[in-house]
């Protein structure tokens, strides 16, 4: 079984896009270049694994729109049913962003990037799937995720608990304005930064294209 590929515009309905079941979402910046073919190889097993492993679930893929890496690879993979893909290219006028999407989602799932600062700030639950737990800790109190069985317990967990370290991550990455080598990057690089009063460190990363 496969899978849909949702090819929608700024025109279609977000609503249409989620099933009435409840859908967790995956946000993945795969095509960044600091990842090695064994990580972007877990990623997609684990997902796989997660969607075969919860048919109650329903689960949507959106990709980083400068990269759309799980699009170009979805069709050489068995996919089960309840896992899907958005495909966010422009095909007209304003395409529906990643950010439109966060609010219809019970949990969400990304790959390191400033989607877990936009979950954060709009109160839906979100873990970040890393390579390692040592190199991101700029996203401390969420939780970091390598294993299948860390992704499943957070899918299984208590949706408070992870708002609880969702209000904690705010506060934790809220810069102080005073401070001089964060505010001359944010001048340099202003695409990096999350364009809130909430800004981390870790916006020096890609970004997802949220925005």
């Amino acid at each position: 079984a496969t899978g849909r590929i949702y090819n929608h515009t700024r025109s279609d309905n977000t609503d249409e896009i989620l099933y009435v079941r409840p859908t967790i979402g995956i946000f993945e910046n795969l095509h960044w270049k600091q990842y090695s073919n064994e990580f972007r190889e877990a990623f997609v097993q684990n997902i796989l694994a997660l969607a075969e492993n919860n048919s109650d679930l329903d689960f949507l893929v959106v990709p980083h729109p400068a990269g759309l890496w799980t699009i170009k690879h979805a069709n050489t993979l068995e996919v089960p049913e309840n896992l899907n893909f958005f495909n966010p290219t422009r095909s007209a006028g304003r395409f529906i962003t990643g950010a439109e999407l966060l609010p219809h989602f019970e949990k969400i799932l990304t790959t390191p990037s400033t989607v877990a600062v936009d979950a954060a700030q709009v109160a839906v639950p979100v873990a970040v799937i890393v390579p390692n737990e040592s190199d991101f800790e700029d996203y401390l109190p969420l939780q970091l995720l390598t294993e299948i069985e860390q992704i499943q317990g957070y899918i299984s967990g208590h949706a408070k608990e992870e708002e609880r370290r969702a209000r904690e991550f705010l506060k934790a990455i809220t810069l102080q304005d005073t401070d001089p080598v964060l505010c001359a990057l944010r001048a340099i690089f202003p695409q990096h930064f999350v364009p809130t009063e909430h800004v981390s460190v870790m916006n020096e990363r890609p970004t997802m294209g949220t925005a």
